[in-house]
């Protein structure tokens, strides 16, 4: 029998979370290893152990993986998760990086100024993606995004609107209808 899968990443959720969410959908028992400092990071990579010099790592069936959507797409393949045909294939990868690019700015929310961020996803991220997301839920006789089943995509999309609803409480943005799972009320305008 394989060993469980190992995944090794920074405490916290940043670019770990959404592997770790897919694991979980997929029903993969993980164990996992946070690096507690900037010197275990560096020895890491001077061991050679991070291709790239980079986490998240997974390594899983003999592999070692880095690269997050290298990682996210090889999860999704091999659990099924990533439709059922090419044409699915492209949807799920569209609609993947179309939530990458609704999440970016959550992920360097550390980086800078949080109300500048918050102000920018009212603006601009919200109205951009929301809607987009919301019809094709909408025209959906599954309720996916993609087939008849849960999909890499489906799981993208919850990362960033759970790290919405997470930093500015049930409300996303005025003006906009309710987003299945996430409900709009008037806390934290």
């Amino acid at each position: 029998m394989a060993s469980e899968p190992h995944l090794t990443y920074f405490e916290g959720r940043g670019f770990g979370e959404l592997i770790r969410m897919t694991l979980c959908a997929a029903r993969i028992k993980f164990t996992e290893h946070f690096v507690q400092s900037r010197e275990e990071f560096l020895q890491m990579k001077a061991d050679g152990k991070l291709l790239f010099g980079q986490l998240p790592l997974l390594e899983i069936d003999g592999l070692k993986l880095i690269q997050r959507r290298a990682i996210l797409k090889y999860l999704a393949r091999r659990e099924g998760l990533y439709g059922s045909n090419p044409t699915e294939n492209a949807f799920v990868d569209m609609y993947f990086e179309g939530t990458r690019d609704f999440m970016n700015a959550f992920d360097f929310w550390v980086f800078d100024d949080v109300n500048k961020i918050r102000e920018a996803y009212r603006t601009k991220h919200f109205p951009r993606y929301l809607p987009v997301f919301e019809k094709v839920l909408q025209e959906s006789s599954s309720g996916y995004l993609v087939g008849e089943a849960m999909s890499l995509a489906d799981l993208a999309l919850l990362e960033p609107l759970m790290t919405a609803h997470e930093c500015f409480g049930g409300r996303c943005s005025a003006g906009l209808s309710q987003i299945k799972g996430i409900p709009q009320n008037d806390d934290n305008k």
